[in-house]
């Protein structure tokens, strides 16, 4: 609850201590609480939408979810008491992202990322009559039709 007044052309805050604001390292879970947290590190996907790959070489360190989402009974959205879930930390390298749940206590699961595949494609490919077989195409979805080319 805040109540602000103003006197002489400033701001008095009337807050009592209790409801004032509390710091940062308040959100996070009492010390003991805080060696049983685990989680996830690993290097996200880049961007499907957008060819660049600028952001793409980060590490995150997520935290596992404590509890399950639940229904909220009077507008149907789906709410959790688990505020961790909306952390999330980045780091460039992997070993700075567990060595700094490692220095919390914290066990930690780190997800390597699958290599990419590249695949040879030209820009005549496009055009083949004939494509290979699972790729999208017009001559892939349509029905064969007689002598067994597709219509």
């Amino acid at each position: 609850m805040y109540d602000a007044t103003f006197a002489s052309g400033s701001i008095v805050d009337r807050r009592t201590p209790a409801t004032r604001s509390r710091p940062a390292a308040s959100v996070l879970p009492a010390a003991e609480d805080q060696r049983a947290l685990q989680v996830r590190i690993y290097r996200p996907a880049h961007n499907v939408v957008q060819a660049g790959r600028a952001d793409s070489g980060h590490w995150l360190l997520e935290f596992e979810p404590r509890s399950a989402p639940f229904i909220e009974p009077l507008m149907g959205w789906t709410g959790s008491d688990d505020t961790l879930r909306q952390v999330r930390l980045k780091f460039p390298t992997r070993e700075q992202a567990v060595a700094f749940a490692a220095r919390r206590g914290w066990s930690s699961t780190v997800i390597e990322p699958r290599p990419a595949t590249p695949r040879q494609k030209t820009y005549a490919d496009n055009f083949r009559y004939r494509r290979p077989e699972g790729t999208a195409g017009r001559a892939q979805t349509m029905a064969p039709g007689p002598g067994g080319l597709p219509v």
